[in-house]
């Protein structure tokens, strides 16, 4: 019988086989005997080797290979390694928050970052986002700085882009792209600017000083670093006296707010 198939190792003739022979008075018979033999030598055969000779070709606990303890057996070492590693569903990186999860076929784009000098090893979600305008803006008022909307969402990887605003979970360097095109004419004398707000407070802009009567279209970029938390969105304004309409876009350039995360 040997192995039960539930990890017990069990002769045929039991535990105490010769102990009930001797009490029966049984003499020493030759196939009892081999029959003992076999279970052990079948035993043996099943058991692994540590010197290699007889390899593990099944698994423990029905579906998994286990350490005895806790946190505390190596696969391999740093001069004996494992050459390939395959893996099927998913790989668990378990450490202080016992919450990484890098899976085969991830759901949003991933980036992997190295191990740090301590051995770290931090798996973070690649941030970016694309959204444009819905519609036209209309009734943007004179001298007041209005925060442009982008109501159609491309993508948004990671999900912190919301309600025209992008808020970042991870501090990073950023590369922010913007565009507005207006649908109402400016007339000589006045100009139109917008900017990036971070965390409410003005970043990189541009502005437009119209020389004749146009309708212009602004476009910027911007990297830099912005902390986790900290809001990022995209402001208008204009001096016309009057209030004005932004477009959603046409042939010349559309209103647009993008980002990515680069560091």
């Amino acid at each position: 019988m040997a192995w039960n198939g539930s990890g017990t190792f069990t002769r045929t003739l039991g535990s105490a086989a010769w102990v009930g022979d001797a009490a029966a008075g049984t003499k020493i018979v030759a196939n009892r005997h081999d029959t003992n033999d076999t279970d052990l030598a079948t035993g043996i055969n099943a058991a692994l080797a540590k010197n290699g000779e007889n390899a593990f070709t099944g698994t423990t606990g029905g579906s998994a290979l286990r350490g005895a303890v806790d946190n505390t057996s190596d696969l391999g070492s740093t001069s004996l390694r494992w050459r390939n590693l395959y893996a099927g569903t998913s790989v668990i990186f378990q450490g202080a928050t016992y919450a990484t999860t890098v899976t085969s076929t991830p759901t949003a784009n991933r980036a992997i970052v190295m191990p740090d000098a301590s051995g770290t090893l931090a798996l973070t979600l690649a941030s970016r986002f694309y959204a444009a305008a819905s519609g036209n803006q209309v009734g943007v008022v004179s001298g007041v700085a209005t925060q442009v909307s982008f109501g159609t969402e491309s993508y948004d990887v990671g999900g912190e882009y919301a309600a025209d605003t992008f808020t970042p979970t991870v501090t990073g360097i950023y590369l922010f792209n913007a565009g507005v095109v207006l649908a109402t004419n400016l007339t000589i004398g006045t100009n139109a600017q917008m900017w990036f707000s971070v965390n409410g407070n003005a970043t990189a802009g541009a502005k437009v000083n119209v020389g004749g009567t146009t309708t212009p279209i602004l476009n910027l970029s911007w990297v830099g670093s912005v902390t986790a938390g900290q809001p990022v969105l995209v402001n208008f304004q204009h001096n016309l006296g009057s209030n004005v309409t932004l477009s959603a876009g046409g042939s010349a350039g559309i209103t647009f707010f993008s980002g990515i995360r680069l560091i």
